[in-house]
């Protein structure tokens, strides 16, 4: 018996102290995580919750200016009878996702004077700057609808479960593509501008202002292969209760997503060498 004791006890204590270690390693680089989240919010906000309002309220102003051009247009919905809730139908996702890849695409270029200290890593700086952006964009969201709901007096989601997952393939396609384009930004003059130009590419093409089913082939398939289209495509569909996409495809959309967040944060680990 004593045998045993002693020999299964030291297995036991190393077992417990490898737990304890990797505990206090996610505590501390939880703790750096949200340390970096503040700071970003003081450098980039100026650190007042004003600040931090104007810059959650900023978007919206993409909404506005898009819904007063249809306006002054005199531009019926595409899709239903409401053309705010039509415009939304193709902004929300589009901010969602424009966002996310504009911060966390600098998040290294812009924080990499942190790196020197030895407890900041930088795959932290990408996730706290991907933590604030979702943060940000669910705000935002909130913000959004309730306004809708003042100015419509209501506001009916055909499949609020349905919406909220393509809410996440939005941010999570913006993230994925932030992460790829972060270390290049980092590493090559102009690639900043390339990944901006890329997503107003992905704009006029996303179905943003136009159906993507009203398109015939074979564009419509060369449209397909852009990523942004499906996300729009995923939110009209929990938005909009009798909505059908022949375009949208799922599976392409996150598929894209993870390959670029592979890509991203492969590169990022040569960048650390």
């Amino acid at each position: 018996m004593s045998l045993i004791d002693q020999t299964t006890a030291p297995s036991s204590v190393r077992v417990s102290a490898g737990a304890r270690s990797i505990g206090d390693a996610l505590r501390t680089q939880a703790r750096v995580i949200g340390a970096i989240v503040i700071r970003d919010m003081h450098t980039r906000f100026g650190g007042s919750l004003l600040s931090y309002s104007v810059a959650v309220g900023w978007p919206l102003t993409h909404l506005l200016v898009i819904l007063g051009v249809y306006m002054i247009m005199g531009r019926d919905p595409s899709y239903g009878t409401d053309l705010l809730v039509w415009t939304v139908s193709g902004a929300t996702p589009y901010i969602l996702f424009f966002y996310p890849v504009r911060w966390v695409s600098q998040s290294l270029n812009v924080n990499w004077n942190l790196v020197h200290f030895p407890v900041v890593r930088p795959i932290d700086l990408l996730i706290a700057c991907s933590a604030l952006e979702i943060l940000t964009g669910s705000i935002l969201l909130i913000i959004m609808f309730a306004l809708i709901s003042i100015n419509n007096g209501s506001f009916y989601i055909a499949q609020p479960v349905l919406l909220a997952e393509a809410v996440a393939a939005s941010m999570f396609l913006g993230i994925s593509i932030g992460v790829f384009a972060a270390p290049f930004v980092k590493l090559i003059s102009g690639f900043a501008v390339a990944t901006m130009l890329c997503c107003l590419l992905m704009w006029i093409t996303g179905g943003i202002a136009f159906l993507p089913d009203s398109v015939p082939d074979p564009y419509r398939s060369y449209l397909a292969f852009n990523p942004f289209i499906h996300a729009a495509e995923w939110f009209r569909l929990g938005l909009f209760d009798d909505y059908r996409s022949e375009t949208l495809d799922r599976g392409y959309l996150l598929s894209f997503s993870a390959v670029a967040l592979a890509i991203g944060l492969a590169a990022n680990r040569l960048l650390n060498r």
